[in-house]
């Protein structure tokens, strides 16, 4: 068995001019077998960490639930598998299901719940000050 990535992983702080390639498919597949996945129904990889772009990898078990909180900079949920819903605070949720996007602005607090099991990438734009 081939291992998409190592524990501990550092996530990549681009530079200007840099460029970095992920092989999504073998770390879903990884993420599914972690001990945090087996005992809280989800596992997360952060690819890309910086001030102006952040790029976490998430697997998550039917119903599992990521109480409300908010991001500090505008938030893009990309679903690779699966169906997920995020609901913004006072709104209903929005559904997702496979290759489907959504949008948040800086700030907006909002609750994400796996409505099967999915895969997908929360991708967090400039912080705000």
């Amino acid at each position: 068995m081939s291992r998409a990535y190592v524990r501990p992983f550092q996530p990549v702080e681009l530079e200007d001019s840099e460029c970095k390639k992920f092989s999504v498919r073998p770390m879903l597949e990884q993420l599914l077998r972690e001990k945090s996945f087996a005992e809280s129904g989800r596992a997360s990889l952060t690819l890309v960490h910086g001030p102006g772009l952040t790029a976490v990898l998430t697997v998550a078990r039917t119903g599992t639930v990521f109480d409300e909180h908010r991001a500090a900079g505008p938030t893009l949920f990309l679903v690779v598998t699966g169906e997920l819903s995020v609901a913004p605070a006072g709104e209903d949720p929005v559904w997702l299901t496979d290759d489907d996007a959504y949008a948040l602005g800086a700030d907006v607090r909002h609750v994400v719940e796996a409505r099967t099991e999915c895969a997908f990438f929360t991708i967090i734009g400039e912080q705000m000050a």
